[in-house]
């Protein structure tokens, strides 16, 4: 027996995706739910137009993640063929619309599309974008998301090559067939049997057909519906109702669902999502519920947490200046290695160049180092990985420094210092844990949990270890894992782990594309930050195999971006997904064009965060072809600075947004905001529990911030009402931005 629909139901939806709004439309009362409220539980599946076509290039690999990581259960994508026999993802049958070509996609081969960009009309930061095959698609979004195939096209040829294609890369019973004839429909039904279909009626005279065709589904127009006998028919035929709700807002979605459809697709599946959550009540989710704000903390805005609801924002990576013209500060060391602020200097620990171990350096100013001392007692393996970190667990000063190290067997070592030149080994110089590769080793106490957090590499090809050979077995599939102690110093052999993981959301040969080549984490406001080497293409030399020090290559490349989390265990990878490194690599011809590798923590100096990296001006080279291929390559250290709490913000475009959070007890008597709306304006309510403005703190009460750019502004309302009187009550704030970008804030 078919099922009609293999996703899960808005049940499921609200307890895993996007916050809700504060008050749902269709909130329970005395008689029950309303309407509304009960037709948005009915809804059970959420297609991604073209994936999430509103925030991205359309028909991308990119707006297809995104339909992913939005929580749609289902993402659509258009079926065309190549000249050359190839089914790829386009609506058009033209290319001129969505990319920088001409010409019809019947009339190119994939060779000649895969040269066109398929971003830049959309926005110029998806410059490269190209038209992904039907087979990427599917790869991509196995195991994560049903896949909806609009099948553009007809014919015996094109049938059988979409449904063997689905038989050999996808998931029958996961791919459900946009079928536009009802001839079409019992082709398919016969190539594939398990895969549901949507009848893509043509004109509402075909209902009958496409049903007696088979159809589980019939989508209606929204146009369509002033005639109510339609639904009425589709109903008559025990078929399911589909309708399209594009912008996903409320306004749009409310009367939809007076025709109680089962499923709803949109260019912005995330709205869609929270607006049917809103209506639907939102029982299943926190954002209701206290969230604490501590004192003297600062609420930074890299995810949801403290947010019930946000409209006309997005969140948007933070852009860092890079320090002396973007040349290096420092020609003679590079990293695995720390730079720290301590008792007024800052302190760099570098790898010394070629396999010569470490050394010690010191700097008044953070840009000019002096080098003071070779480090020493530490017995490195010979890889010469070293990440220092501050141990603000341990009185006693000769362990004042605490450092994690490559140890023997390309395990992790630890050792401690009082000075940071001399170092004594722990567990008497023997590795603390098993292999641990030849990239960072990190250990670092962590006071939001109270205990010790090590974080190293996992091998999943080729290499050594537990899970040597589990990925591959003839390719290195570089990994990490987090590892925890309670007490280092009375067993510092005594690690639990944590979680392994290497990437794969994009299937299992993922490896191929990115590999996690080291990691390691800041803890900055009770966020866990990794700081992370990825590694780009591994292996992929296509672009030359001599050295070249003028040309800035795009494979076999490293690249850092950041991870958030709040368990230093589950990273929110977007930033990743979206090719959106933090320090971004030089060009063509700078020390750092094809390689950048983050110090192994953050300084914060002066209301700004300093990240140290190291640059190189090649590629990585591999061993994995025969013979390798090595490149000649010079490293140096670099800093890109970055706006107190500037890694992440939300923004505002001309039209104005709106950010909710959750309810919280003041427990100060100031509001601080960190906000840029140098060419805006910004706005903050204050409301009570339940999102009631109160009064004197109202809409109409507020003075606006405009033409500001400050870490610490202090919203004021008319009549001075006073901030401190409202101590002790539950609130909630809204902030109301309009060219503006919003960072964080905090009440003291």
């Amino acid at each position: 027996m078919r099922r009609p629909f293999l996703v899960v139901g808005l049940a499921l939806l609200v307890a895993s995706v996007t916050p809700v709004p504060v008050q749902p439309a269709g909130a329970t009362g005395a008689d029950g739910p309303s309407l509304p409220a009960q037709t948005a539980k009915k809804v059970r599946q959420i297609i991604a137009h073209r994936g999430s076509s509103s925030d991205r290039p359309e028909n991308t690999l990119a707006s297809y993640r995104r339909a992913i990581e939005a929580g749609a259960t289902v993402t659509e994508c258009d079926v065309r063929t190549t000249k050359d026999g190839i089914l790829v993802s386009l609506h058009d049958a033209d290319v001129s619309r969505t990319s920088n070509g001409k010409g019809l996609v019947g009339d190119m081969t994939l060779a000649e599309l895969r040269r066109l960009d398929f971003g830049s009309w959309f926005d110029p930061r998806s410059k490269g974008e190209r038209i992904p095959t039907v087979q990427e698609i599917l790869t991509l979004c196995h195991g994560k998301i049903d896949v909806m195939l609009d099948l553009k096209e007809a014919g015996q040829a094109y049938t059988e090559k979409v449904a063997a294609l689905v038989h050999k890369h996808g998931e029958p019973k996961r791919t459900i067939l946009g079928v536009r004839s009802a001839e079409q429909a019992r082709q398919f039904r016969k190539l594939l049997p398990e895969s549901p279909q949507i009848g893509l009626i043509p004109t509402t005279g075909n209902i009958s057909a496409f049903a007696d065709a088979g159809v589980e589904t019939i989508r209606l127009w929204p146009k369509w519906l002033t005639d109510k006998s339609l639904v009425a028919k589709v109903r008559k035929h025990k078929k399911q109702l589909h309708l399209s709700a594009p912008k996903g807002t409320k306004e749009e979605v409310l009367p939809l669902l007076a025709f109680e459809a089962e499923s709803l697709s949109s260019d912005d599946p995330a709205r869609l999502i929270q607006t049917l959550r809103e209506i639907a009540g939102g029982h299943a989710d926190d954002n209701h519920k206290l969230v604490k704000v501590v004192p003297g903390r600062r609420q930074l805005f890299v995810d949801d947490y403290v947010i019930a609801e946000k409209t006309g924002v997005t969140r948007e990576l933070g852009k860092v200046t890079k320090a002396n013209g973007g040349k290096p500060i420092f020609t003679d060391g590079w990293f695995y290695g720390t730079v720290l602020h301590d008792q007024g200097k800052f302190k760099l620990w570098y790898r010394k160049p070629g396999s010569q171990g470490y050394g010690f350096a010191e700097s008044d100013d953070g840009l000019h180092f002096e080098k003071k001392a070779d480090v020493k007692g530490i017995p490195f393996a010979g890889d010469y990985n070293l990440a220092v970190e501050i141990d603000p667990n341990q009185s006693d000063p000769k362990h004042g420094y605490i450092a994690s190290y490559d140890a023997k067997g390309m395990a992790a070592g630890l050792a401690y210092s009082a000075d940071g030149i001399t170092w004594t080994p722990a567990h008497g110089g023997k590795a603390v844990t098993y292999r641990a590769a030849d990239s960072y080793n990190q250990i670092l106490w962590d006071s939001e949990a109270n205990l010790y957090r090590l974080f190293t590499r996992t091998d999943f090809g080729t290499g050594g270890g537990p899970l040597a050979g589990t990925v591959a077995r003839d390719f290195e599939v570089r990994g990490t894992r987090s590892m925890t102690n309670p007490d280092i110093h009375k067993n510092p052999a005594d690690w639990k782990l944590a979680r392994h993981w290497h990437f794969n959301r994009e299937g299992p040969k993922e490896y191929l594309r990115r590999q996690v080549y080291a990691l390691s984490c800041w803890i900055h406001e009770g966020i866990y930050f990794a700081l992370m080497a990825v590694y780009e293409y591994p292996g992929d030399v296509s672009e030359g195999k001599k050295t070249d020090h003028k040309t800035r290559h795009e494979r076999d490349v490293m690249n850092f971006y950041i991870a958030t989390s709040r368990d230093a265990d589950s990273w929110d990878l977007s930033w990743v997904y979206a090719g959106r490194p933090i320090v971004p690599r030089g060009p063509a011809g700078s020390f750092d064009m094809d390689m950048v590798f983050p110090s192994s923590t953050v300084v914060t100096h002066k209301d700004e965060h300093w990240l140290y990296y190291a640059g190189a001006n090649e590629r990585h080279g591999t061993f994995e072809i025969k013979p390798p291929v090595l490149f000649e390559r010079q490293h140096a250290i670099g800093l890109a600075k970055l706006r107190l709490d500037g890694f992440v913000c939300l923004e505002a475009k001309a039209k104005p947004g709106t950010v909710v959070t959750r309810p919280f007890v003041l427990e100060g008597k100031e509001l601080q905001v960190n906000v840029d709306a140098r060419h805006g304006e910004v706005a903050v309510e204050v409301l009570d529990e339940k999102g009631q403005p109160i009064r004197g703190f109202s809409e109409d009460d507020v003075r606006k911030g405009a033409g500001i750019d400050e870490l610490r502004w202090q919203p004021r309302w008319k009549a001075d009402a006073d901030f401190s009187a409202l101590k002790g009550r539950t609130i909630r704030l809204k902030f109301t931005l309009q060219n503006a970008k919003l960072y964080a804030f905090q009440v003291r």
